[in-house]
């Protein structure tokens, strides 16, 4: 291995810093799309079809993320 054993922990502990950055980027990133999809359905009165509309995807898409977090039967 190209890198003292010193060096090669660092490395570890940079990259697992980073994976922990990264995974709670990607929860901010998840609980603002899941606000925006609650507030853009309160803005048309619960119509799923112009709610995805508004949001650019299918109501397909719109109504599964809903029931996968609960927010619909």
């Amino acid at each position: 291995d190209p890198l003292p054993p010193t060096r090669r922990n660092d490395m570890k502990d940079l990259l697992n810093l980073f994976n922990q950055q990264r995974q709670t980027l990607d929860f901010v990133f998840f609980k603002i799309a899941l606000a925006t999809e609650i507030h853009t359905l309160s803005q048309v009165e619960g119509n799923k079809s112009e709610a995805a509309r508004r949001l650019g995807v299918t109501r397909r898409t719109l109504h599964l993320k809903l029931k996968k977090y609960g927010l619909m039967e």
